[in-house]
């Protein structure tokens, strides 16, 4: 409710207010006009359902050239989801897709109109780079590239700075693509747009200095990783693993927690294939055999995961069909005939 000119100083205990242009003589919405964050999670969880089920009906249509198609696939889901969300998004849609029509909000910029279609593109692009991005296959050695860190600045920076001021962003409930963008959030039917406040300092403050340690883990801690022998031996078996006929992309990590909460030091292969194979054991075993060929301390692991995996991901839809095996590496020897683990 908006208070009346005698009482616009006396706002409740509590209730934080935002000058509006247009609500009345001097008048002002209180927070509660822009949309809080569950709202806004809702919306986006209903826009990801239908966005889910149009990736449902791609995927059934052209799985296998999706397969093909590896970490290019998720362009596909990107240029989709690009085409729903940037046109409703702006005045062409006003400002509202069909989750946010549903849950009561629309996208607005500080004048409370309507935004640009380049403004809602820009403002895409920032919510969905780490959407898209995270999850991306890297190729054998290539995690000290410039491609790597710009996945790492997109997934973790950008990233890590919507969800921070989404959630702690109390003062104008906006988002890190929607400061960058000066946009906002708000209930429809609410006239005008909050302006003349802006997050706290204190918030610009928090993410500046995560931000910082970003670049400083990016530019001091990955070199000191892949120097490690542990990094170069997972590297080189990826590589060896990626020669294999029908493999598209090859992972091989190491620790004590990948085996379902098993103790000791494990390794997990995972092979990901063009093409569904006749036998997926025959393709699991061949993977093992490399593994344990090209891995620098196979003798070292206690146990050895191999998952051989056929599917897509577009972003929007994904799908695998997965087979997998766990062994110690001599009982891996033992079944492919190979001597004992070194």
């Amino acid at each position: 409710m908006v208070p009346s000119q005698d009482l616009k100083v006396g706002v409740p205990s509590g209730i934080e207010s935002i000058a509006v242009e247009g609500a009345g003589d001097g008048g002002f919405h209180t927070r509660r006009s822009v949309a809080v964050v569950w709202r806004r999670l809702a919306a986006f969880a209903v826009d990801f359902l239908i966005l889910a089920a149009v990736g449902f009906v791609m995927g059934t249509a052209g799985g296998h050239f999706f397969s093909r198609l590896g970490n290019w696939g998720k362009l596909v889901g990107f240029i989709t989801a690009f085409l729903y969300f940037v046109p409703q998004d702006s005045a062409m849609g006003y400002g509202q897709t069909l989750g946010k029509r549903l849950l009561g909000v629309r996208v607005v910029d500080a004048a409370g109109g309507y935004i640009s279609l380049p403004i809602s593109a820009l403002r895409y692009i920032i919510v969905s780079a780490p959407i898209f991005l995270n999850g991306l296959v890297m190729p054998p050695g290539s995690m000290g590239g410039l491609a790597a860190y710009a996945v790492y600045v997109a997934v973790f920076g950008l990233g890590g700075g919507i969800i921070y001021f989404g959630l702690f962003n109390r003062a104008t409930r906006q988002s890190l693509h929607d400061i960058v963008c000066g946009t906002f959030v708000m209930k429809e039917d609410v006239d005008g747009a909050p302006t003349g406040r802006s997050p706290a300092t204190l918030h610009f403050v928090v993410y500046g200095v995560y931000f910082a340690a970003l670049i400083a883990f990016l530019v001091v801690g990955i070199p000191m990783i892949i120097s490690t022998e542990r990094y170069q031996g997972m590297s080189e078996s990826e590589a060896a693993l990626e020669q294999i006929k029908g493999v598209r992309g090859a992972t091989v990590s190491s620790g004590n927690f990948l085996n379902f909460g098993d103790s000791g030091n494990n390794l997990r292969v995972i092979v990901l294939l063009e093409s569904p194979p006749e036998s997926y054991r025959d393709v699991a075993n061949k993977a093992a055999g490399t593994a344990l060929r090209s891995y620098r301390d196979i003798g070292g692991m206690d146990s050895m995961r191999v998952d051989a995996e056929y599917g897509y991901d577009i972003g929007i839809y994904r799908f695998y069909t997965a087979y997998s095996v766990i062994k110690t590496p001599d009982e891996w020897k033992k079944a492919l005939g190979m001597g004992p683990a070194k």
